[in-house]
């Protein structure tokens, strides 16, 4: 944590867009962009950034069970920090989803991803093979997911294994979630949220509590 007089400017923008949702071929195309700005400081620690990142995705309705999709994104990362850190992430692959029954959907996707770095005391870059399976169980009461990760980060592989329930209440919603995940660099360690939301006459109250894995500026988990 760092204390140091001065301001921090915060600000970005969004843009979605979906065709075909329930034609036999539709896809989705999402641009973000943010930005991050300080004024009078002193801390190197303290520096500014700018990020934006596009992801598409294409999908094709092969069968009325069965859905396979192209998928690619886009990340650039720019920073003004004692190494001037450039850095761009790319990925690209395939999917699918199917519906089993009713019920049960499973869905799948295979990634190619790639990180390059820039910075003024060398270049790096790292690539490799991502995989994201899922699956989702409707009950009577909402339902429940079951999801596993394994993507190529600048910190190195790290790999996710997570369970969620959620459901209605008489006055609003639940859901909860455990799982745990590693990466090359850090030890197993444990992931949760919990989620409470209760409907109002003028509003909503809503509670959430959650636990995951983020990089810093500074490249660390």
């Amino acid at each position: 944590m760092i204390f140091d007089p001065g301001e921090r400017e915060d600000y970005g923008v969004s843009l979605g867009f979906d065709f075909g949702r329930q034609a036999p071929f539709g896809g989705s195309l999402e641009f973000s962009q943010r930005e991050r700005n300080f004024r009078d400081t002193n801390d190197p620690g303290l520096f500014d950034t700018s990020e934006y990142e596009i992801a598409g995705r294409l999908n094709f309705q092969i069968t009325p069970r069965f859905t396979a999709s192209l998928i690619g994104s886009r990340d650039v990362y720019d920073a003004d920090d004692s190494v001037s850190t450039y850095e761009v992430t790319t990925a690209y692959g395939v999917g699918g989803s199917l519906i089993v029954n009713r019920t049960l959907e499973v869905n799948g996707e295979i990634l190619q991803d790639n990180i390059d770095t820039e910075r003024t005391t060398g270049d790096t870059e790292t690539d490799g093979i991502g995989v994201i399976l899922g699956s989702r169980q409707e009950l009577q009461n909402g339902g429940f997911s079951l999801d596993f990760s394994s993507r190529e980060r600048f910190t190195g592989r790290r790999s996710e294994l997570s369970f969620s329930r959620d459901m209605a209440t008489p006055t609003g919603s639940f859901s909860y979630g455990i799982g745990i995940t590693q990466s090359e660099n850090t030890d197993l360690a444990p992931l949760f949220n919990l989620t409470y939301v209760q409907d109002r006459t003028d509003g909503a109250l809503s509670i959430d509590l959650q636990q995951g894995v983020r990089v810093d500026d500074e490249d660390r988990d």
